[in-house]
């Protein structure tokens, strides 16, 4: 029998799937710099999104959520400093402050798109 580092087998599962999310993390193509910040990135992004002829709908939801929240708190950072506890950090914030769920619905998904 194989010794684990986790208490007990739910504990390894969690762990697991954390390493996996963590692995899964969206990482810039190769044709950007490594030191991209996200103010950047995302504008190329946005840009990239605009050219794949997306509805308007998406598009403007994917720009407020940028301009509005995603931006001014990342914008500065490199894109490979961004890690899951900024996210979380942000996403908890945002409901904090009463933004509706479907509002921090979106800026996770665009979020995660970008």
């Amino acid at each position: 029998m194989a010794k684990t580092l986790c208490s007990d087998e739910g504990a390894g599962r969690n762990f697991q799937s954390d390493l996996v999310r963590q692995s899964l993390q969206a990482a810039p193509p190769p044709t950007y710099s490594p030191s991209i910040t996200f103010k950047d990135y995302a504008k190329k992004w946005l840009e990239q999104r605009q050219a794949e002829g997306l509805a308007a709908k998406t598009v403007e939801s994917d720009e407020w959520a940028l301009d509005k929240h995603l931006t001014p708190i990342f914008g500065g950072m490199r894109l490979r400093a961004i890690h899951r506890g900024h996210v979380k950090e942000l996403l908890t914030k945002k409901h904090g402050a009463g933004l509706a769920k479907d509002s921090v619905r979106l800026i996770r998904a665009t979020l995660s798109g970008s």
